[in-house]
């Protein structure tokens, strides 16, 4: 009788496999900023400034839509912002106003 039903059951666990498997997970807008940032930082690694600031500013404003302005997360924003005025840019003044809203 389980013989008869393995078949049945490795089925049915290979459709749920497959549909909880095709579709990618969104993990909210906390995911988008944090791919942003990653992506940010491989550009200012990569000397592509002016793309790295894009994409940071990009991450601030999916942050204040989602009202997440008071997640740590942004935070770091901030402060990777900061790095790319002064270290990229040569921008101090930007620079400066970046930390201080990090703090």
């Amino acid at each position: 009788m389980v013989v008869r039903r393995l078949p049945l059951l490795v089925a049915a666990w290979l459709a749920t496999w497959l549909v909880a498997w095709s579709q990618p997970a969104w993990a909210g807008p906390r995911g988008d900023i944090q791919k942003r940032l990653a992506a940010a930082m491989e550009s200012y690694d990569l000397l592509e400034y002016e793309t790295a600031r894009k994409l940071l500013v990009s991450a601030l404003e999916i942050a204040k839509e989602g009202r997440l302005e008071a997640d740590p997360l942004v935070a770091r924003i901030h402060l990777n912002l900061g790095i790319v005025y002064f270290a990229g840019l040569q921008d101090k003044a930007a620079a400066r106003r970046a930390k201080s809203i990090a703090t």
